[in-house]
């Protein structure tokens, strides 16, 4: 209920200072003193309302156009310069809790500064400061890259120009990443058994999603099986070879045997002969 009344006061406000405003232009001039008349105080505080100007000049602004004149000369003589560098001081912070480490330095500077300093920044100080912390976004890609896609595209952004390292940023980087991503998944392919072959394939046949997938456990669940099937492999092996052994030592065995009984026999047919 307050607040409805409020704007209804704001909006009376206004209707009236624009009222006024109209009946002031169409007021019939001489044309040799056909200056534009001065916005009163009431029509400086409906452009700042209008305009924006900020959250704190804009609210504080409303509040006193709802109040009488002398609430409007007092807001716009002493009040509105103490509200007008909050306001650009609460931009400042802003940026410098959103910056990277270049604009939060040069904003840190321009608050410890005058009102000046941080309308300076405002104006055209934050701009260097911004295009480092642009390049230092690319710099930090550039170092962690292990594929040779995203240094390629990086350097090249780096030696180009604010708007190519934006656009780099912006879709380059994923780009780069994305190719540098399928490099991998192939390289493990070509150097993997026939489980990695498979599923690596068909990740390259599918999204960039199910590369990225194959490449955070695809590949490991699938060289695990390359693994099982090797090593069952190897055992099937040493087993085919043990069986293979005990049957040359059986053979040997019967061999041996058959030798002993014929190594008898000679003897008794020797011991016979000689009696």
């Amino acid at each position: 209920m307050r607040m409805s009344s409020r704007k209804g006061r704001l909006s009376r406000a206004i209707a009236t200072t624009v009222a006024a405003a109209v009946a002031i232009g169409t007021v019939t001039v001489p044309s040799a003193a056909a200056d534009t008349p001065a916005a009163t105080e009431r029509q400086q505080l409906v452009k700042l309302v209008t305009a924006g100007g900020g959250s704190i000049v804009a609210g504080a602004a409303e509040a006193a156009l709802c109040g009488t004149d002398a609430d409007v000369h007092t807001f716009l003589t002493t009040q509105l310069p103490f509200m007008q560098e909050t306001q650009d001081r609460v931009t400042v912070q802003r940026m410098l809790n959103s910056g990277g480490p270049a604009t939060q330095a040069a904003a840190n500077t321009a608050l410890s500064g005058s009102i000046t300093d941080v309308r300076a920044f405002l104006t055209t100080g934050w701009k260097q400061p911004w295009n480092d912390d642009v390049r230092i976004q690319i710099t930090r890609l550039l170092s962690a890259a292990t594929g040779p896609v995203v240094k390629q595209t990086a350097n090249a952004a780096l030696n180009g120009t604010i708007d190519d390292q934006l656009a780099y940023l912006g879709t380059g980087w994923q780009q780069a990443q994305d190719n540098d991503d399928r490099i991998s998944v192939q390289l493990l392919v070509n150097n993997g058994g026939p489980n990695v072959k498979l599923a690596g394939n068909q990740a390259l046949s599918a999204s960039i999603e199910d590369v990225r997938q194959f490449l955070r456990n695809g590949f490991q669940v699938a060289q695990q099986r390359d693994e099982e099937t090797a090593t069952i492999a190897q055992l099937v092996a040493l087993t085919q070879s043990a069986q293979a052994r005990s049957a040359t030592a059986s053979q040997a065995a019967k061999d041996a045997a058959a030798q002993a009984v014929a190594a008898a026999a000679a003897a008794k047919a020797s011991a016979q002969e000689a009696a």
